[in-house]
C-alpha cells in the first residue's frame, strides 16, 4: 500500500491554514499557536533528517517558527501554507549546514560499539504506544542507514549515492509513473548490476597493483623472467578456477581455436605483457597506463580495415579527444 508523501500539500487542511494565518495577522494569539502546533513536529522531521541531530533540529525548527510567524505578510495563498512554509524550512536548514563547520566523521568501530551496547528489547506492544510499530520499526531501519552513511567522509558519501542511483529510480519511479511496478526481478537484477559494478573496480584496482608491482620490481630482474613467474603463478589457480566454474566445458581443437590461443598466448600474453611491463619499469607508469585509452579507437579502426563498418563523426571526435588526452599526459611541462 502506497502511503503519502509526508512533504506534499495537504488539501484538505489548507483552508483551515489560511483562514488560522488571516486571524494570525489580525493578531489573534491563539490563532498564531495553532499554527506552531499543527507545524511544528512537520517542521521537526524535515530538519533531523537534513541536520541529523536532535538538539540541532529542535534548535532550527524554534528559528524557523519565528522566521515564518514574522513572516506571514509574506504569503500571499498562491500555494498551499506547508508549500510555502516548506521553502522557508529547506533554506534555512541549508544556511545552517552552509555556515558550520562539517562534523567529523564517525567510523564504523565507534558505529558498530553503539550498536552492540543498544540493549536487544522486544517489539513494544501495539496497545502500548500511540504509532504503528511497524512505522516504528522503518524509522529504525532508516535510522540505521542514514548512521552507516555518516560514517563515510563527504566523497565516500557522493560515491555512494551517485552509484546507488538505480535503486533510487526504482523505489521512486512506481509512486509517479503507476506501470512502473517494483518486482523483485527487477530488484534482484538492479542488485545483481551493482555487484557486477564492484567486481569490476576491484578489477581495475587489481591491474593498478600489478602496475605498481612492475615499477617497484628491481631492474636487475628481467622483463621476460617476470612474466614468465607471474605466468607459473597463475596457471595453477586458473586450472582450479576451469575446473570450478567450467565443469562440463570440452574441447574442440579446431584449427581456429588453437590459432586463437596461440595468438592469445604469444601476441598477447607474451609480445604484449613483455612490452606493457618494460614500458612501466622503464617510464613513468601514469604516462605509459594513458595509453590504455587507444584501444576503443584501434577497435573502431580495425572494424573500419577488417569489417568495412563506417565511421561516424561522434567516433571520429571521441578518437581525437582521447590523442589529444594523451599527448597532454605527455607532455612536458
Amino acid at each position: 500500500m502506497i502511503r503519502p508523501s509526508p512533504l506534499a500539500d495537504q488539501a484538505h487542511t489548507d483552508l483551515e491554514d489560511q483562514a488560522y494565518v488571516a486571524r494570525a495577522r489580525t493578531g489573534d494569539r491563539g490563532a498564531l499557536e495553532a499554527l506552531v502546533h499543527r507545524h511544528q513536529p512537520w517542521i521537526y522531521n524535515i530538519a533531523v533528517r537534513m541536520l541529523y541531530h536532535p538538539q540541532d533540529a529542535e534548535d532550527a525548527a524554534q528559528e524557523i517558527l519565528i522566521k515564518a510567524l514574522t513572516g506571514l505578510a509574506s504569503f500571499e495563498g498562491r500555494s498551499s501554507f506547508r508549500t510555502w512554509l516548506y521553502r522557508i524550512v529547506v533554506n534555512h536548514v541549508f544556511n545552517t549546514k552552509r555556515g558550520r563547520l562539517e562534523p567529523e566523521a564517525m567510523t564504523f568501530g565507534c558505529y558498530g560499539h553503539g550498536l552492540d551496547s543498544t540493549p536487544d528489547l522486544d517489539l513494544p506492544d501495539q496497545g502500548s504506544v500511540g504509532a504503528d510499530v511497524n512505522v516504528l520499526v522503518e524509522e529504525a531501519r532508516i535510522t540505521c542507514t542514514s548512521g552507516m552513511l555518516l560514517c563515510l567522509d563527504r566523497e565516500q558519501r557522493l560515491i555512494y549515492i551517485f552509484n546507488a542511483q538505480p535503486f533510487f529510480t526504482l523505489l521512486l519511479l512506481p509512486w509517479f509513473v503507476p506501470s512502473e511496478r517494483l518486482t523483485a526481478r527487477r530488484g534482484a537484477g538492479t542488485a545483481l548490476a551493482f555487484v557486477g559494478v564492484v567486481l569490476v573496480l576491484l578489477g581495475a584496482l587489481g591491474w593498478t597493483g600489478n602496475t605498481i608491482l612492475n615499477k617497484l620490481m628491481p631492474r636487475e630482474l628481467p622483463t621476460v623472467s617476470a612474466i614468465l613467474w607471474s605466468v607459473a603463478g597463475a596457471i595453477p589457480a586458473m586450472a582450479v578456477l576451469t575446473l570450478l566454474l567450467e565443469p562440463r566445458g570440452r574441447w574442440h581443437m579446431t584449427a581456429a581455436a588453437v590459432g586463437s590461443v596461440l595468438y592469445l598466448g604469444a601476441v598477447v600474453a607474451g609480445l604484449g605483457f613483455v612490452v606493457f611491463v618494460w614500458l612501466t619499469r622503464t617510464y613513468s607508469p601514469s604516462r605509459v597506463n594513458v595509453f590504455v585509452f587507444l584501444s576503443p579507437v584501434f577497435g573502431v579502426l580495425i572494424g573500419w580495415a577488417v569489417l568495412d563498418e563506417p565511421i561516424s563523426a561522434l567516433q571520429a571526435l571521441g578518437g581525437l579527444a582521447v590523442a589529444a588526452g594523451i599527448l597532454v599526459v605527455n607532455t612536458r611541462g
